[in-house]
This record gives structure tokens, sequence and C-alpha cells, in this order.
């Protein structure tokens, strides 16, 4: 009798199996507008103090590692971010930050069409 109510008690205590993950949604073609959507709000994103200006500090804030886990450093990511400094004033406004992603796009659409497949995605060059 004890042995029947220990198995239904380990029965009991055993979690029950994690679902799988759903599938991942289907790759779909990007216009030239969902991408600049996107990147602006990615830079929305890493305006922490939503002053419409991305700082060194804020990006790290969101973003401190690489995708790999290594992670950032403060003169490595206020350099890049430098780089989109367009008007030279010593911010990057979020428009300034989206308009040099929008060369991404234009490399990534291998035909010209204004619009990006998964298949030129897929072949983006790095």
């Amino acid at each position: 009798m004890i042995s029947i109510a220990l198995a239904i008690f380990a029965q009991a205590a055993t979690p029950a199996p994690t679902p799988p993950a759903p599938p991942p949604p289907p790759a779909r073609t990007m216009t030239k507008a969902d991408f600049q959507a996107q990147q602006t709000r990615k830079y929305e994103r890493y305006d922490v103090s939503k002053d419409g200006t991305v700082t060194a500090e804020e990006l790290m804030q969101v973003r401190p590692a690489r995708m790999d886990g290594t992670p950032y450093t403060i003169e490595s990511t206020r350099k890049s971010l430098m780089k989109r400094d367009a008007n030279g004033d010593g911010k990057v406004s979020i428009a300034e930050a989206v308009a040099s992603e929008m060369s991404r796009f234009d490399k990534m659409d291998a035909n010209k069409d204004g619009k990006v497949t998964p298949e030129e995605r897929t072949a983006e060059p790095k």
C-alpha cells in the first residue's frame, strides 16, 4: 500500500514535459518602409531617456553585449555611435541613426526593386 502511494506521489511530483517551441514565423518580403520602421523602433528602444537622441551609455544599458555574449566597451560603443552623427553636433538623433542604417537595406536589395526577399536577406553581404 505504501509503495502504491509513493508511486502516485512520485508521478504527481514529476514536472510535465516542456512543450516544444513554436516554429519561427515565416520569412517575408520587407519593403524599404518596413525596414525604416523597424530601425526607428530599434533606436527608440535604445533612447532610454526619451529625448530623441541615443547615447553610448543608453545603448549599453539596453544592449550590453554582442550576440555571442562578448560585452561591448563604452569606448567602442561611443566610437560606433558617433559614426552616425551626420551633423557633427556630438549627439546622435534617432533620425540620424535610422538614416545611417538605410544603406544596409540598399545592400540587401540585390535586384534594386525596393524590396528585400527572404532569399536576398539570407545572401546579405557581411
